[in-house]
């Protein structure tokens, strides 16, 4: 009857901004554990004070803001396409 903890898949899909401002708010006054999962920039940087990476079947934290995440994700992106650029001039 009274969650400690709040799983969240998408939650943003589908809503108006109104009903999205309406859900942060409320997410922000919730007294317990809440994960977000979203794709949701604007949601993600106004209701998340932590944010986790789930990738290649591992979870880790990550230390910094949202947007610090997309820059950190970008520079990988480019790395990796570097990489594939210069392993295909190859043959």
């Amino acid at each position: 009857m009274n969650p400690h903890f709040l799983i969240f898949d998408e939650p943003t899909n589908f809503l108006d901004l109104d009903s999205i401002d309406a859900l942060a708010i409320a997410i922000s006054h919730f007294n317990g554990g809440v994960i977000v999962v979203s794709h949701d920039e604007k949601f993600i940087s106004t209701v998340c004070q932590e944010i986790w990476i789930v990738d290649k079947q591992k979870v880790s934290k990550f230390y910094g803001s949202f947007i610090e995440y997309k820059k950190a994700f970008v520079k990988q992106m480019e790395k990796k396409v570097d990489e594939m650029t210069k392993s295909s001039s190859k043959f």
